[in-house]
């Protein structure tokens, strides 16, 4: 891990006007968040992102933009494998986010998502845009701290919003400063619990969950804890293109979460989890409690189903969609003819020389 001084430094060739260096901000608040390896990735990354960020929409841009519309917020969970077919049922009669993970899975069932989130600020995370086709890309809801290479992977429109937390000054205080304008949402452990929050700040109504097991799932003599991922790429010969079944392990590797994963017993049944999966379901309950959230989960063998109203997609689409949502109804299908497209703001940006 970089130093203080090494740390310092590389905010400084960031171009971000540091005058103390990273021990400033705990001194202020008696935290001692120096050692902490993610904070000068954040400050750099808002620094190389500042020029991008200050010319685009913030999520203050959605909210109660989807009042009353029912939204399925899709997750990773294995079975989101199962799920998939029958989210093509909802034929435009509610919205469809989806976590940057699953944005590939639903490209390759013929899904387009109407809101892409992503959070983790680590470069990997380009990696799920990656090897994507999408003739109309949805837009990108992102960290303002995301790595440039994420922002820069995405084609399509974008908005920003500030993380948020209480470990360290940085977060909790500079950078509502410096992106005062674009909204913050609490971090919440995940992108899928975050996406939760940002269907509850749109006003949708009802929240539904798909993916979002937060426990695994029996596969063949083993386990497994994400739906399969694909890539976009050359099917044959001819040079042809399609969706390929992929397993991403650069930051997927199943076999390496399985062995630190553990049976735990809620009300006499058992579920295979681990250590960051049950922090992940601690958080979501104590959102939803705290906001008042009251999500309808419909990944049907998940471990929600011992926390929330559990029906299947097939019920939640007879019951709550009833209808086809009526132009106008919300802006959110249409944000790709309303917001800047990303990746021409980032290239305009970089031939000026404003891009880190």
């Amino acid at each position: 891990m970089p130093n203080l001084e090494e740390q310092v430094n590389e905010l400084k060739d960031a171009g971000y006007p540091v005058r103390k260096g990273i021990r400033q901000f705990s001194e202020e608040s008696g935290r001692d968040v120096a050692d902490n390896i993610w904070l000068h990735r954040w400050a750099k990354h808002a620094a190389q992102n500042y020029p991008i960020v200050t010319r685009s929409a913030g999520v203050r841009f959605l909210e109660n933009a989807a009042k009353g519309v029912p939204a399925f917020v899709i997750g990773i969970g294995p079975s989101l494998d199962n799920n998939i077919a029958k989210l093509k049922g909802l034929d435009g009669r509610a919205l469809i986010f989806a976590t940057d993970a699953a944005y590939r899975p639903l490209l390759a069932n013929g899904i387009i998502p109407d809101l892409v989130m992503t959070y983790d600020c680590q470069s990997a995370q380009k990696n799920l845009f990656d090897h994507s086709y999408c003739e109309d890309p949805p837009a990108l809801l992102c960290n303002s701290c995301s790595h440039p290479d994420t922002i820069s992977a995405w084609e399509g429109p974008i908005l920003f919003y500030n993380q948020w937390h209480t470990k360290d000054v940085f977060i909790e205080f500079l950078l509502p400063y410096i992106f005062p304008l674009i909204g913050q949402i609490p971090s919440s452990g995940t992108v899928g619990n975050m996406l939760v929050n940002v269907a509850y700040i749109l006003g949708c109504n009802p929240i539904f969950t798909v993916g979002m097991d937060l426990c695994y799932a029996k596969h063949g003599e083993g386990w497994r804890y994400r739906c399969q991922d694909y890539k976009y790429g050359k099917i044959d010969d001819s040079g042809q293109g399609g969706w390929i079944k992929n397993d991403n392990l650069i930051l997927y590797d199943n076999d390496d979460r399985v062995r630190s994963s553990f049976d735990e017993e809620i009300n006499g049944e058992k579920f295979r989890v681990d250590a960051e999966l049950k922090t992940y379901r601690e958080a979501l309950i104590g959102l939803c409690r705290g906001l008042g959230i009251k999500i309808i989960d419909c990944s049907v063998d998940g471990i929600l189903r011992m926390y929330f109203r559990t029906i299947s997609v097939e019920q939640a689409a007879l019951e709550f969609c009833t209808y086809k949502m009526m132009e106008g109804r919300t802006v959110v299908p249409h944000l790709s003819k309303i917001i800047p497209d990303g990746r021409k703001i980032w290239e305009e940006q970089r031939k000026n020389g404003w891009v880190c």
